[in-house]
């Protein structure tokens, strides 16, 4: 058992830095710890946030000052995708945030002790009781993700 977590651990390291690398650092890390070597292998895979940086080309001109410019203003033009085109009055970002780290361990904790059943760890009744109580938590967290886009300000 000693071994398994070693290994499981050392998977959790490299999917980290591989996700750190492309500038997702914490979703590294939670990937890393819930799925182990399959999270290493869906961080290669990721695209990532971030591009990679480019060589630097001596023989390349700099970039020129109007260029900039037309960056700067779509990036103000750009605004973050919101849920029926509102605000909410909690930061949107941070509820969904908070929902996806709910339900993702409500998942883990219902297949933890579905498998813990399975080979009679734990009983039947420890079984229906803790799924249905992280179904009634995902639940009712998504439902407050959306119900709090409902309460915010016209964008």
């Amino acid at each position: 058992m000693d071994d398994f977590i070693i290994v499981w651990g050392v998977f959790a390291l490299l999917t980290t830095w591989v996700a750190s690398r492309k500038g997702e650092t914490v979703e590294g890390l939670l990937i890393g710890v819930l799925l182990g070597p399959l999270g290493l292998l869906i961080a290669m895979l990721s695209p990532g946030r971030r591009p990679r940086p480019e060589r630097a080309n001596p023989a390349a001109p700099p970039p020129s000052p109007d260029n900039l410019l037309d960056e700067e203003k779509l990036m103000e033009q750009q605004k973050p995708a919101t849920l029926f085109g509102k605000k909410g009055l909690l930061s949107p970002e941070k509820v969904k945030l908070f929902a996806f780290v709910v339900i993702t361990l409500c998942l883990i904790i219902s297949a933890t002790v579905a498998i813990m059943a399975i080979w009679d760890y734990a009983d039947r009744d420890v079984l229906w009781r803790t799924v249905a109580t992280c179904l009634v938590l995902a639940g009712a967290v998504a439902a407050f993700a959306v119900i709090n886009t409902f309460f915010g300000q016209e964008e």
